[in-house]
């Protein structure tokens, strides 16, 4: 268990670490291979090929490693390091008259490694942080922030939030970090929306937001009690508002149970 907002943002900066630089690694590859699909590169060309095996070769594990090292997510590396292996090797053997395949063979070939790769990665960004007890204490909103940014961005199917107390400072905090295929549903309670203007800054937040993401849902409930935010990796009881987190009271964050999870889950957005 992690005992602290500082090794929750540690362990979430290296889950996004691991994630940009492997994608940033196969981002030239699946380039190269979507023109050659077009027609535009010759898999076959050895200048072309040349230029490819640079691309591959291009592989850095020493600075991915010890991020992996730090989630805890070793079982992981043979699924990156196998298949990046596998594309060196594909494309030194298309240098060689002897050994070079056929232009569509050849990307195809680079196709399966770079889809194995590509699962592996969305495996690693779709693990949750581990349970954690963590107090953001009394004037630190900075922190607070930091963290319900890390645990909403990572969201890639769906982020659960319920809060009495929301304003539209939900939108441009936080909310907009997320992508417009993820799904977004809020559960909060219009009545507290009691101060001048607070009511028309929401809704304006609001319609700009869902003309961009048509997933997203807000539901008002009269039952709203602790805070909660769910994503598919796991789910957080936030005993504070979201909106001020440890602006002027301490503002602790626990990992929730799956059963408590669940029931959360069934009662407030079913």
């Amino acid at each position: 268990m992690l005992a602290s907002s500082e090794e929750v943002e540690r362990w979430l900066r290296a889950q996004q670490e691991v994630v940009i630089l492997v994608s940033a690694y196969l981002a030239p590859i699946k380039t190269f291979l979507e023109e050659c699909a077009a027609g535009s590169e010759d898999a076959a060309d050895p200048g072309t090929v040349h230029r490819f095996h640079a691309v591959v070769r291009d592989w850095d594990w020493d600075q991915i490693r010890p991020h992996i090292a730090d989630l805890n997510l070793d079982p992981y590396t043979p699924f990156l390091v196998g298949p990046q292996s596998t594309l060196v090797g594909l494309a030194t053997a298309q240098t060689m008259p002897s050994e070079c395949r056929a232009s569509d063979e050849f990307a195809n070939a680079i196709w399966r490694q770079v889809d194995k790769m590509s699962e592996c990665v969305l495996a690693i960004a779709k693990s949750p942080p581990p349970t954690f007890s963590a107090t953001l204490v009394a004037g630190s909103p900075f922190r607070a922030y930091l963290l319900l940014s890390h645990l909403i961005e990572s969201a890639t199917e769906y982020v659960l939030i319920a809060d009495a107390y929301l304003d539209a400072s939900l939108f441009d905090r936080y909310l907009y970090r997320v992508s417009d295929n993820v799904q977004v549903r809020l559960r909060t309670d219009s009545r507290h929306w009691n101060r001048r203007g607070w009511k028309e800054q929401f809704e304006q937040a609001e319609q700009l937001y869902s003309a961009e993401h048509p997933l997203y849902e807000r539901v008002d409930r009269t039952d709203l009690h602790a805070r909660y935010l769910i994503t598919e990796t796991g789910g957080w009881r936030i005993d504070g508002s979201i909106k001020d987190s440890s602006v002027s009271k301490d503002c602790p964050v626990h990992t929730i149970p799956p059963a408590e999870r669940a029931r959360v889950i069934g009662d407030l957005f079913s």
